[in-house]
């Protein structure tokens, strides 16, 4: 009788052979900047390495995208512009006159868009119109007398500039004095609460 043998092929697997991610076989731990701790199995020189490479480039790469942007724009006259005008209201608060307009003409010229227009508020409308076409001061310091507190100011303090032109120094002293004391003037910082002090200063129109 013959004898028939069924042989199966057989693999065997030994768990050395098998593949097996290159972990460290105990996790490593890592100290958040909670206070506290997990366990992570990635070694913790590959977490901290990254970090500092990427912050590196953007310190070396955003200044130089800046400086091409402001090459482009004119950003960097822009922002000498103003600090040129800056100066000229510090020069003028402190009685420096020629050194005030020197540096708003250099603002201009860094930036020509700080050139004066068209001013849209009512009362320096009203004022440049009495200038320009001839008026009644004491009309337009009447007409904003009880308006917002920059309005009271500046149709008192030009009330008594075009006084001033019309060599009428008592009318004139009469409203820049009362531009100078009024709220607006006491507590602003604007460059024409500063003017109006400096007139009287220069006028010898005693303490503001």
């Amino acid at each position: 009788m013959a004898i028939t043998h069924n042989f199966k092929p057989t693999i065997s697997i030994s768990p050395s052979s098998r593949y097996t991610p290159s972990i460290p076989s105990r996790p490593f731990p890592l100290k958040t900047h909670t206070g506290f701790h997990f366990f992570s199995p990635i070694p913790s020189r590959f977490l901290f390495y990254q970090a500092p490479s990427l912050s590196l480039s953007r310190r070396l790469f955003l200044p130089s995208v800046s400086g091409i942007w402001d090459a482009l724009t004119g950003g960097n006259n822009a922002r000498e512009s103003v600090i040129a005008v800056r100066r000229g209201m510090l020069l003028f608060r402190q009685g420096d006159v020629s050194g005030s307009l020197a540096e708003f003409d250099k603002a201009i010229e860094l930036d020509p868009s700080q050139k004066v227009g068209r001013d849209s508020r009512p009362v320096m409308r009203k004022a440049y119109n009495m200038f320009k076409d001839g008026g009644d001061p004491e009309k337009l310091a009447a007409e904003f007398s009880s308006g917002q507190a920059n309005e009271c100011f500046y149709s008192s303090l030009y009330a008594g500039l075009y006084y001033e032109s019309q060599k009428k120094p008592d009318d004139a002293k009469l409203h820049i004095v009362a531009a100078c004391q009024s709220p607006y003037g006491q507590r602003s910082d604007d460059y024409m609460a500063s003017l109006a002090k400096v007139h009287c200063l220069c006028r010898n129109w005693g303490s503001i």
